[in-house]
């Protein structure tokens, strides 16, 4: 899944997955209404393979879309903040995982 910050004011969870279809295998796009604390936009796209997420990052990060500039990263879901120990499934996820199922 990524996390898409900086869409223009107009784009729904409909447009936000037309922009990323061309990557092939978006399962879906989602545009909540509230806002980052600096007042901006955001949106995910979820996708069905790592390997087209990585290639979604590194081609739609930085495209100008309607006069916005589109930043795009990995979506990574919670903090640890100081002084917390992670959860072991926070663990889990920086162990290599099995590629499979990922046609491009």
């Amino acid at each position: 899944m990524v996390f898409v910050t900086n869409p223009p004011q107009v784009v729904g969870h409909r447009k936000l997955l037309s922009l990323f279809k061309r990557f092939r295998g978006v399962t879906n796009a989602y545009v909540p209404l509230k806002r980052t604390r600096l007042n901006a936009r955001f949106g995910f796209v979820r996708f069905d393979c790592d390997e087209v997420t990585r290639l979604a990052i590194l081609n739609a990060n930085g495209l100008t879309w309607r006069d916005k500039v589109l930043h795009v990263k990995k979506a990574t879901f919670g903090r640890i903040f100081l002084g917390q120990h992670p959860r072991k499934e926070e663990l889990d996820r920086g162990l290599p995982r099995k590629k499979g199922g990922c046609f491009l």
